[in-house]
């Protein structure tokens, strides 16, 4: 689940109501004040993730949507390409590369009426070629390639 971090007692009472820790919302308690929670985060954290266990995703959601909690499901990437909202708003597009073929990718989240926004075509070069120099900008490069080769977002070899 993926909810924003409460700016107000309310919120806060109003979640620990809906998970079952109305106990959590006293005073006294370490949570029961936005000081108190705010200082106790991480023990907070902990404890919601083995209570966010007992659950389903959906379960939750409606558990927390009764309650009025702002939230939403995070979903997985497998999830969200096949989320048919999403392909109704053409969120996907596909492209054709010279060399890999014909394959899906993430289309502009934007319209500019007249205008063709989005990806056009595949990129000139051969695929992955700039790849080790990108993992090395976030310091990592075997971890960073082996992801990428894992996730087949890269070809297994880079010519």
């Amino acid at each position: 689940m993926m909810m924003p971090n409460p700016t107000d007692v309310k919120y806060l009472h109003r979640f620990f109501n809906a998970i079952g820790k109305a106990e959590w919302t006293e005073s006294h308690h370490n949570y029961g004040t936005m000081g108190g929670y705010m200082k106790h985060r991480a023990e907070v954290n902990a404890a919601v993730e083995g209570i966010f266990r007992t659950k389903t995703a959906k379960e939750w959601d409606t558990v927390l949507q009764d309650a009025k909690v702002i939230c939403a499901v995070a979903h997985n990437l497998d999830e969200v390409v096949k989320d048919k909202q999403l392909r109704a708003n053409n969120a996907f597009v596909s492209i054709t590369h010279p060399v890999q073929g014909k394959f899906e990718t993430v289309n502009a989240p934007f319209n500019l009426h007249g205008s063709a926004v989005g990806p056009q075509g595949a990129a000139p070069g051969k695929s992955g070629v700039n790849s080790f120099r990108v993992c090395a900008g976030f310091g990592s490069t075997g971890r960073c390639m082996e992801l990428l080769k894992s996730s087949k977002a890269l070809p297994t070899t880079i010519a």
